[in-house]
């Protein structure tokens, strides 16, 4: 069997002229592929730029969010205590108003006792003095 071991030439350069075709059009896809994902890492390295100045002052607000809370804290301690002193103060004052109210009522009690004893001997002398 005869083989024939030789090429034309204008057989190997249409098949060689393929191969180049076909790395170009291999290699445009890849350099297409390329710059796409550079475009992704860009627009994700913008992304990711914008969410750490977002995240910092997220952090500042916390910052004063905690800050104020803690004054908040002592300042509801402060205002426990100052309920207290006023919850004594309102019963000593409960006790004194309520010392003065039977005291008041003692005082009535007097006035109408002395009304009762001067009274009336005074409108029998008035009676007397006068309807006579």
């Amino acid at each position: 069997m005869d083989e024939d071991k030789y090429v034309l030439k204008h057989e190997w350069e249409k098949s060689r002229g393929k191969i180049h075709e076909r790395i170009n059009e291999v290699d445009k896809k890849h350099t297409e592929n390329f710059n796409s994902l550079l475009n992704k890492l860009d627009r994700q390295t913008l992304l990711q730029e914008k969410s750490f100045e977002s995240q910092a002052r997220s952090e500042k607000h916390l910052e004063k969010m905690s800050e104020s809370l803690a004054t908040v804290g002592t300042r509801v301690t402060d205002l426990e205590y100052e309920t207290k002193s006023h919850e004594k103060e309102i019963k000593n004052l409960q006790g004194t108003v309520e010392a003065e109210a039977k005291g008041n009522r003692e005082v009535i009690g007097y006035w109408l006792g002395f009304a009762g004893i001067v009274l009336v001997p005074l409108i029998s002398l008035v009676a007397n003095i006068f309807f006579k």
